[in-house]
């Protein structure tokens, strides 16, 4: 009869530690890990993973999308024609042709001082990862309105036209990026195919 007693009073004893009124190592180690390692691995990456890990790239558009710079300013690209202006000389550059893209640059309510719009942060990307910059010639056979060239701007301004590019004929063009420096990279692209 006292047997029972005395094997539960032994177990008590071995199971406390060392009877100093500290828990055992084992007993520390093993609520640690049952109260804080759950939350941890079962809970926050995938909370973190959701969050970080967006579909779409926010830098990827499709036309006519609207990019929506931190500093309050909309960018917008609508089209891209090619070949353009078929009317105007042909560019410099032997196995050229003209394309021309529709953009658009909307201020924030308020802009630093100096701030301005330009089409030479426009560019064109083509298929095997060329880059076409503005052209610096203009003629009166290229698209109009056409985009300023640099135009100094005040808040809740709009600028919408067109800017003309000498690309090469026969690869195709995948995209029309806004490179401003107003922007940290990745820049706003919008898809394309001509």
């Amino acid at each position: 009869m006292f047997r029972r007693p005395l094997i539960a009073l032994l177990m008590l004893v071995a199971f406390s530690g060392c009877g100093d009124g500290e828990p055992a190592p084992f007993a520390e180690s093993s609520q640690a890990s049952t109260t804080s390692e759950t939350p941890e691995t079962t809970e926050a990456p995938t909370t973190t993973r959701a969050e970080s890990t967006p579909t779409t790239p926010p830098s990827q558009f499709a036309l006519g999308q609207t990019f929506n710079n931190p500093n309050g300013s909309m960018v917008t690209a609508f089209q891209l024609v090619r070949p353009a202006a078929p009317e105007a000389p042909a560019p410099e550059a032997a196995g050229t042709e003209w394309a021309a893209a529709e953009v658009q640059v909307c201020t924030g309510p308020t802009v630093p001082e100096g701030a301005f719009v330009s089409g030479q942060f426009w560019k064109l990307r083509d298929a095997n990862n060329g880059q076409y910059d503005r052209s610096s010639t203009g003629y009166s056979q290229f698209p109009e309105p056409q985009f300023p060239i640099e135009q100094p701007v005040s808040g809740g301004e709009c600028f919408r036209g067109w800017i003309v590019f000498p690309v090469v004929i026969g690869i195709a063009l995948t995209a029309i990026v806004y490179t401003s420096p107003s922007i940290q990279p990745p820049f706003p692209t919008w898809t394309v195919s001509a």
